[in-house]
């Protein structure tokens, strides 16, 4: 009896154990659980607000909305948005915004009633800031000048009516000539003599370097030498140093094309780094100007990239175009009655052959009130006018454009658009902060797109 009954008591503590230990490890588990759903739950909640920032090109820059999520047990877990000190800054604090020390419009066109001042076959080009044609803008059917960021002024010759089916935020009753006179004087035009005779060197081999030293140029072909990949010459740098460059070439027609065809070749003009990109904040640049008949064609390179010279008023040119003043010109008034002009700044895809696509960067401002720009978007041309075109026309042909073509100032080194920064904080149902995100949006332009950087992540 007296064995039994210490028996009945040692299983009744062993059980009584077994069953505390139960109940403690049943906790825990319903502890750790309720955990790990919050911490999804707080993950969750960090995603779905970086999804609704990085497609709104305005949130994150003064302000950026609290989102929330309701969790599986009926909790709310709240994100707040704070963005950080600088957040999407620069000239594209606002979408379209124009900086003090950019010029007034992305794109603006001079022509007369008798030429489209911009003539469209594309499905979509992008522009960032404001838009005066003084002419006819010439759009293929279902075409979308994206996008928010285009704002245009615009209105039809003669008093025709004005159309805005696929022009949005346009404006149809201003003083076009007012505007494009204030825009020029903002800008300014550059003056100066040069007089030394340069001539650009043989090429020397595949991979050669060669530093082009300011002065008047006149033999296309010498230059089109460099860059065409011909024998032996495949993958040339050729490096336009700091200063002023007059091209004045003494051929005719397509034989005063600069031809830019090899698909290595690298052009820069201004102060480059280490690796072959010019533009670097602070650092000299060129101004390039074409004379009477003489053009650049960039039908295939691996980078060509201009940065302008900083002009006595602040403004930077890169690119000043030939001039209906130059003597015996009369080349820009015979391109007004051709279907696609006769543009000085072409960039294509090497019209169609397999040599590959045309990449231009221009990081000042283009002046050339009386000549065109053409552009040919298709096969992945890249064409980035980054502080403005002032121009006669511009025909825009072929494919899409993907990244911005013209903007005010889109150049990250020259001062342009800061990605956009936020601190994301999660409470749930307004206790203490749960988790913690801090974030960047960026594009491929090192603006404030929608390209995801996560700097910091905490969730607990």
């Amino acid at each position: 009896m007296v064995v039994a009954l210490a028996f009945v008591s040692i299983f009744s503590v062993v059980i009584g154990a077994a069953l505390d230990f139960a109940g403690a490890t049943y906790r825990l588990d319903r502890k750790s659980q309720d955990a790990t759903a919050e911490l999804y739950g707080v993950n969750g909640a960090l995603d779905q607000a970086i999804d609704a920032i990085r497609d709104d090109l305005a949130s994150g820059i003064s302000a950026c909305a609290t989102t929330t999520l309701v969790l599986d047990d009926g909790r709310t877990a709240t994100v707040t948005c704070t963005p950080e000190p600088g957040s999407g800054g620069g000239s594209g604090s606002e979408p379209g915004a124009v900086a003090a020390g950019a010029p007034d419009h992305a794109l603006l066109t001079t022509s007369a009633s008798s030429e489209a001042g911009i003539s469209i076959d594309v499905s979509t080009l992008v522009v960032d800031g404001p838009v005066v044609a003084s002419s006819n803008i010439s759009a293929t059917s279902g075409v979308a000048l994206d996008s928010g960021l285009f704002d245009v002024h615009y209105e039809f010759p003669d008093g025709g009516a004005c159309n805005t089916t696929n022009i949005p935020k346009a404006v149809c009753s201003f003083d076009e000539q007012q505007e494009i006179d204030d825009a020029i004087e903002k800008v300014g035009q550059p003056s100066w003599i040069i007089t030394t005779a340069r001539t650009a060197p043989a090429c020397s081999g595949d991979g050669g370097y060669y530093a082009l030293s300011p002065g008047v140029y006149d033999n296309a072909a010498a230059l089109t030498a460099l860059t065409s990949g011909g024998e032996d010459c495949a993958g040339s740098v050729v490096h336009l140093l700091p200063g002023k460059f007059v091209f004045n070439f003494s051929q005719d027609g397509y034989g005063a094309q600069w031809r830019i065809t090899d698909p290595t070749a690298v052009v820069i003009a201004g102060t480059a780094n280490e690796g072959n990109s010019a533009c670097l904040d602070g650092n000299l640049g060129s101004l390039l100007s074409f004379i009477g008949e003489s053009a650049l064609f960039v039908g295939a390179s691996s980078t060509v990239e201009f940065c302008g010279m900083t002009q006595s008023n602040g403004q930077k040119i890169a690119i000043f175009g030939p001039s209906l003043s130059d003597a015996g010109n009369d080349v820009q008034s015979e391109c007004i009655a051709l279907a696609k002009g006769c543009p000085f700044i072409m960039v294509t895809d090497s019209n169609g052959n397999a040599q590959g696509t045309g990449v231009l960067r221009v990081h000042g401002t283009v002046l050339a009130l009386d000549a065109s720009i053409g552009l040919n978007m298709s096969a992945g041309v890249v064409a980035e006018f980054n502080r403005g075109a002032l121009v006669r026309s511009v025909y825009v042909l072929t494919g899409d454009s993907v990244k911005t073509v013209f903007s005010t100032l889109h150049d990250p080194s020259s001062g342009g658009l800061a990605p956009r920064g936020v601190v994301l904080t999660v409470t749930i149902d307004g206790g203490p902060i749960v988790g913690r995100a801090k974030v960047e949006f960026h594009d491929g332009n090192g603006g404030n797109g929608a390209i995801v950087k996560v700097l910091e992540w905490d969730s607990h």
